[in-house]
């Protein structure tokens, strides 16, 4: 019998995130694999450790009526509180709480800020911290 660690139920969803950890000029793009209401788990090929903070950037899906539409996320910090690292593929996989977000609406992940932000050394985080 497998005891239940989470409070919160999860949802099976795979949504783009972002991973920025300190010191990184750059964020790590991965996606979800679940999501709950303060956590989530994704696979990356960056080695975390349990306790490890980072930023990130979670893109919720749009409506499919609405695919050129700009769409909601939530960005925020969170914690790894769990690893696996004998995931396919050489990635480890992490668990990791929420520890603070907010909701940001009408975002255009296809625009060219957004290019910017993701290959420009720095620029993600500035973006963050004005956000």
């Amino acid at each position: 019998m497998i005891t239940e660690r989470r409070v919160q139920s999860r949802s099976n969803l795979r949504v783009p995130l972002l991973l920025l950890a300190q010191g990184w000029a750059l964020p790590v793009r991965t996606e979800t694999e679940n999501v709950s209401m303060d956590g989530f788990f994704c696979r990356t090929r960056e080695l975390f450790a349990p306790g490890d903070r980072f930023k990130f950037l979670l893109l919720l899906p749009a409506a499919a009526r609405d695919s050129d539409a700009k769409i909601t996320c939530l960005q925020g910090t969170a914690e790894v509180v769990r690893i696996r690292s004998s995931a396919p593929g050489g990635e480890y996989a992490i668990g990791c709480r929420m520890s603070a977000y907010r909701v940001i609406n009408n975002f255009d992940p296809a625009s060219e800020e957004m290019s910017a932000l993701l290959s420009e050394a720095g620029r993600f985080e500035a973006w963050l911290a004005n956000k």
